[in-house]
């Protein structure tokens, strides 16, 4: 899904969440900039950014511009452990 500004500037696509488990929420979406030539560069966007889903046009409009992205670097992320797993499972739900 492509991530717009309200003034349709094109940010990305949505290329996964990152999620807290013990909240079991979405904490931030992984945005993916394509690039001609090179890797693609993936930022993060706060979950909680004011967004509207245009289903016509198959865009997240978000309240957010370029300079709200943070540069991601997926090495920076610990992988989700037995432990995350069995707290994610068993928390005491979210209010």
């Amino acid at each position: 899904m492509t991530i717009c500004t309200h003034d349709n500037e094109k940010l990305g696509a949505i290329g996964g969440v990152l999620l807290e488990p013990a909240s079991r929420r979405v904490r931030y979406f992984v945005v993916e900039e394509p690039r001609a030539l090179r890797s693609r560069r993936r930022y993060l966007l706060a979950a909680d950014t004011p967004a509207v889903l245009d289903a016509t046009d198959c865009k997240l409009r978000v309240d957010a511009s370029a300079g709200d992205l943070k540069r991601f670097d997926s090495r920076s992320v610990r992988t989700a452990s037995d432990e995350d797993l069995v707290t994610a499972m068993f928390a005491t739900p979210a209010a």
